[in-house]
């Protein structure tokens, strides 16, 4: 955020309602019970895994053909971590491997499990960064 004030004088922040970048650490989620086995989980739930703000560039930007030149764009962030409402299937994988889903990239191999459990962990992500901009069509291609 800085470098893209500093280099390109946009502007991000993410100071809209109910949106706050603490939220995306692990720690700051509601604790789920019953406290055993979750104890384990529940140091590791992050409030939620999607913030959003606003982009706001020194210069109108023509984002598409179809829309007018504006100033002001949404950023979507999503940080892959833990969150209770995540399906129990991924809330299983996460207790049996405790660094998930911040395991190594030295190993490209992924077994079956491992695979599924970030299949699964990108599928929620997307569909929760998707309740974002609920308004939005089907098919039609946007820049923000």
């Amino acid at each position: 955020m800085t470098l893209a004030y500093e280099d390109l004088g946009v502007k991000i922040t993410f100071e809209e309602k109910g949106q706050n970048l603490l939220d995306l650490v692990p720690g700051s989620a509601e604790p789920l019970s019953p406290e055993e086995p979750m104890a384990a989980l529940n140091a590791r739930f992050s409030a939620t895994c999607v913030v959003h703000g606003t982009i706001e560039y020194p210069e109108e930007i023509t984002f598409s053909p179809d829309t007018p030149p504006g100033t002001k764009g949404t950023i979507i962030f999503v940080k892959a971590g833990l969150t209770p409402d995540m399906p129990y299937e991924l809330l299983s994988y996460a207790l049996q491997e405790k660094a998930f889903p911040r395991q190594a990239t030295f190993d490209q191999w992924f077994d079956h499990s491992q695979f599924d459990a970030y299949r699964a962990l990108g599928h929620h992500m997307g569909t929760e960064a998707g309740k974002v901009r609920p308004g939005r069509r089907r098919g039609v291609r946007r820049w923000w």
